[in-house]
Order: C-alpha cells, then sequence, then structure tokens
C-alpha cells in the first residue's frame, strides 16, 4: 500500500507540512509514503514569489535552496521515501505528448500568470515569458509523473491546493493512469486557516459546488454548539479587523460615511464588485464554474445598476471597487479593468447620489457594512460576510458565489431583481438571516473541514525559522490517533460532510444567536457608546436588550 505526495513548492514550508500531516495519518496505518518534491528542476515556479522567470538567477537559486532544504526536513521527520523530479524525468529527454496533455498543460500555464498580472487576453512579452515558464515547467511535470506511475503503483496521490499549474498537470497524470488525485488546502476560517484542512478532489471550485448541494439536505439539520458562536464571531472579527493576509479591506476604523457624504435620510447601498482575475485563471485550469445568471459579465451589471440609480433621490450608491484591480498589500499592479473603473470615477465624481470608492480612499468596507441598508453584491465573500452580520444581500451572480443561493432571496430576470432592492430594504436587518449564514459556516468550516490543531503555526516564510520547526515538531509529536482516523474517515466516505454528535452540548437557536452577537458586539464596539440609529451596532444592540 503506497500513498504519493506531490510537494514542489515547499519553500512555502506550511503547504509541505500540511502534506506531511496527511502522509503521517496514512503512514500509521500501515502504507508507504513517497514524498516528491523539485530539486531545481524547474527554471521557475509558484513559490518564487515576487519575481519573474526574467529575475537574477541567483534570487530564483535563493529560493531553490530553501525549497531544497525544507523538502529534506520534511521526508526526514516524517521517516518519508523522499523522490525528486530530477530523478524522474529529465528535461532535456522529455517526450512528445498527447495533443490532449499539450493543451492542457498548456492552459494550467495561465493560472499563475492570469493572476500574476491581473490580464486577461492583452498578454505582453513578460506575460508570454512566464506562461511559457510554466508551460516548460508542466512539461517537465508530467513526464516525472508518467515516469512515477508507471513504476510505482500508488493507492493515491496528494497535492496542495489542486489549482497551482504544476500541482494540477501532476493531477492530470494521475487521472490518465486512474489513480485517485486528492488536494489539500488550509481551511476556511480566515484568522485561524493553518488550524484545519479541507481537502477534495478535482479542484476547490467542484468542492464547494459540492457542499452547497450537501446544504440543501444538512440545513434542516444543522445543529450548532457554544464554541462555534465564538469560533465564528472570531472569523468575522479577524476580518473586519484585517486580521488575516486575506483580508484586501482596511481595518474598520468607525467611519460615520453616512455623515461624511451628507447622504440624510436616503438608504445606503454598498456594491461590492468581485475578483475577475481569480475567476478567470480558474477557468484556464478546467474549473467548471457554473453561469446561470442574468448578466453575462461583471461590467454589465455594474453599469446597469448606476445608469437606474444614477438620479436618485431615495438611495446613496457605493461602488466599492474590489483591491485586486489595483496595486495592494499582496500585488503591485493594476487590472484590465481599473481602467473601466478609473472612467466610472471620471463620471461620477461629482455626483450627489453614486460614489465610486476605490481604494486610494482609505475607507474600510466593513465601516460602510455599518450603514447600509443593502449589500448589492457581485460575487464576493463579502456578501457571505454581510450575511453574517444580518445585513440584507441580494448577489448577482449567485452562481460564482461561494455560499448557497437558497441564503439569499431568489429572482428569475432583471425586473424581479430590481424589485427585490426595496423588498429587501424594508425587510431589514434580521438576526434570523445571520442564523442561516452562521449555520452555513458551521456546516462548511467546522463539519466540512478536520481540526489539526489548536496552535497557530507561526510564521508562513520559506526560511521556516528555527521557534517554528520546533513548533512543528512539537506539533507532529503531538497528533493523536484520532485525528488519524479523522482523516481516514474523510477518505472513506469521500469527502461528505461530518453530522454533529447529539451529544456535543448543542444549543437551540436562539441561545446562540445571543452568544454570537455577544461576542461580535464586545469585539466591535465599546460598551459605552450609545449607537447612532439605523447602525449596525444598534441593531446588534436591540437584538441584545430584547434577548
Amino acid at each position: 500500500m503506497k500513498i504519493a505526495i506531490f510537494a514542489p513548492h515547499n519553500s512555502i514550508w506550511v503547504w509541505g507540512l500540511f502534506l506531511s500531516y496527511f502522509g503521517r495519518a496514512f503512514k500509521s496505518c500501515g502504507y508507504e509514503i513517497d514524498f516528491i518534491s523539485c530539486n531545481g528542476d524547474v527554471e521557475y515556479c509558484t513559490a518564487m514569489i515576487g519575481l519573474s522567470p526574467a529575475s537574477n538567477s541567483r534570487k530564483k537559486a535563493n529560493v531553490c535552496k530553501f525549497c531544497k532544504r525544507n523538502a529534506r526536513w520534511l521526508a526526514s521527520s516524517f521517516n518519508f521515501n523522499h523522490i525528486t523530479i530530477e530523478t524522474l524525468a529529465k528535461s532535456d529527454k522529455l517526450n512528445i505528448f498527447e495533443k490532449d496533455v499539450e493543451d492542457k498543460i498548456g492552459a494550467y500555464a495561465f493560472y499563475e500568470t492570469i493572476l500574476t498580472y491581473k490580464t486577461y487576453g492583452n498578454f505582453t512579452p513578460e506575460m508570454i515569458e512566464m506562461k511559457n515558464a510554466y508551460h516548460n515547467g508542466n512539461r517537465i511535470i508530467y513526464a516525472a509523473a508518467e515516469s512515477y506511475f508507471k513504476n510505482n503503483k500508488p493507492d493515491l496521490t496528494l497535492v496542495w491546493n489542486g489549482l497551482y499549474s504544476f500541482d494540477r498537470t501532476w493531477m492530470l497524470a494521475a487521472e490518465k493512469k486512474n489513480v485517485p488525485a486528492y488536494w489539500i488546502n488550509a481551511g476556511g476560517n480566515r484568522g485561524f486557516e493553518f488550524q484545519t484542512i479541507m481537502f477534495g478532489t478535482k479542484n476547490w471550485y467542484a468542492y464547494n459546488a459540492e457542499q452547497k448541494e450537501n446544504w440543501t439536505k444538512a440545513e434542516p439539520n444543522i445543529r450548532t454548539k457554544a464554541s462555534d458562536a465564538r469560533i465564528m464571531a472570531a472569523l468575522i472579527a479577524n476580518i473586519i479587523f484585517a486580521k488575516t493576509i486575506f483580508t484586501y479591506s482596511k481595518p474598520k476604523q468607525n467611519l460615520h460615511y453616512r455623515q461624511s457624504k451628507k447622504i440624510g435620510k436616503r438608504k445606503l447601498i454598498v456594491m461590492p464588485t468581485s475578483s475577475q482575475d481569480e475567476l478567470l485563471s480558474a477557468k484556464a485550469v478546467g474549473a467548471k464554474v457554473l453561469c446561470n445568471n442574468i448578466f453575462q459579465e461583471q461590467t454589465e451589471w455594474v453599469q446597469f445598476i448606476l445608469d437606474r440609480f444614477s438620479e436618485s433621490k431615495d438611495y446613496f450608491i457605493v461602488l466599492r471597487v474590489h483591491p485586486r484591480d489595483f496595486p495592494n498589500q499582496r500585488e503591485n499592479k493594476h487590472s484590465e479593468y481599473s481602467v473601466f473603473y478609473y472612467s466610472l470615477y471620471e463620471k461620477y465624481k461629482n455626483s450627489d447620489s453614486i460614489h465610486i470608492n476605490l481604494p486610494q480612499d482609505n475607507i474600510s468596507l466593513y465601516d460602510l457594512f455599518e450603514e447600509a441598508a443593502l449589500v448589492l453584491n457581485g460575487w464576493s465573500s463579502a456578501g457571505e460576510e454581510a450575511g453574517l452580520l444580518g445585513i440584507p444581500v441580494v448577489s448577482a451572480f449567485q452562481d460564482y458565489c461561494n455560499y448557497p443561493g437558497n441564503l439569499e432571496p431568489s429572482y428569475a430576470d432583471r425586473l424581479e431583481y430590481l424589485n427585490l432592492i426595496q423588498k429587501e430594504i424594508n425587510a431589514g436587518w434580521s438576526a434570523q438571516r445571520a442564523l442561516r449564514f452562521l449555520k452555513w459556516r458551521v456546516f462548511s468550516t467546522l463539519q466540512c473541514e478536520i481540526t489539526l490543531s489548536h496552535e497557530y503555526l507561526g510564521n508562513m516564510g520559506s526560511r521556516l525559522p528555527f521557534k517554528d520547526r520546533l513548533l512543528a515538531k512539537r506539533m507532529i509529536r503531538q497528533m493523536k490517533s484520532e485525528q488519524f482516523e479523522d482523516i481516514l474517515h474523510y477518505f472513506k466516505i469521500n469527502n461528505k460532510y461530518r453530522e454533529t454528535i447529539a451529544n456535543e452540548n448543542c444549543l437551540g437557536d436562539d441561545e446562540i444567536l445571543k452568544q454570537y452577537f455577544q461576542y461580535i458586539y464586545d469585539a466591535l464596539y465599546k460598551k459605552s457608546e450609545n449607537p447612532p440609529p439605523n447602525t449596525l451596532q444598534k441593531y446588534i444592540r436591540n437584538f441584545l436588550i430584547h434577548n
């Protein structure tokens, strides 16, 4: 019995560490583990963060140095068989692959290129160079995988993420040889994502679609515990105060936006746009993303709403442009769509009813949520965050959202969509709305993921500082047999959700809501404050007083 772990990006050491966790679970049950890593066999890869194929060779070699060292350390710490790509395939002796393989691994090479340059068609020579570097690397990876699977017959193979081009290429080779291929990834609880793990076949989009399908059957039976309320409140607080690298917004600053814009009695509608490059890069690697939406493009939706509310006396629209379309704390490039948003800014900069909120405004999304009557979402995860806070939300691209469409009101066409705006504003803030989103997050995060540790993994950098190596070793020693059994159980039931056990001190909905909103109120607000009317703080405080 054998498991193949493919880990080519070990300079980002936690990726290899989590893969090794899974490997150790199988090893405890008698499986032999092959740990396949890179030995500097490709000219450029995902781990070379901040570099390009044209970067100084010494800088790239430095990344390779840490990658190779971390791979050796992981393989020896877990007592795995260590195999390098160069022993499986030589870059100067590659076979010509079947046409469908060449086409696919060529398409996979666009994944990181699109994410890096935020472009979807206007490729410069610099971008083509990156795409070609990934394509060349994919050819080496595929050849190595072919050789490995031909000479070894693993029961399954594991990769990290499953969307990165090298990992997707390895999974393709496994599929061709009828070897079950699984990806694993850090959990969805922002701020604590390296304490839990998710995994699945194909890719994250297929995994999320299965979650949403299972939710329909699971929702009536979801039971919540006191700890769930605390964990979910911590999740939303970490996002609101930007305590995680995955939060693009500025932290909440208690800005009185309505007052600053002299909105008066008009209803504030917040429109968060979504990251187009992440969606298109996923399609490049063959991820099936549904598109049963009433708008074909996000720009079409934006223009549709702005045209209808540009002269409104009842509403004030804030178009919240996604920070990924502009240089931000994680990337320093503009997207192709930034030109479109700049043109909207110029068009509406003197408008009394529309504000094009660009990142340069330094306004927190969550200060806007504080006073929002409605969130008109594209497909951003901000829609889920609004729902968790009880704020009405309607998404224009419900198929693309990472949460189920039945958490929002449905519509069949654009007329029904427009009619929902006033209807949802009239419905107002709702604790029951928050409860449904809360149960979805409990289901998707706590019942569909595996808890590996109650300790934070510390530094995520490539150098693997000594103190973090000690922490990792301690965590390895402390891994209990139940965790191994949990991992193996998930594979056995093919990634179906785990039902809450009745004796886990489950609470009723009313009690969960009280605890959840008390945690949120304590995290977001000062107890001595007298909340202004029609604010999130006022709604939550009133709920706590009357419940």
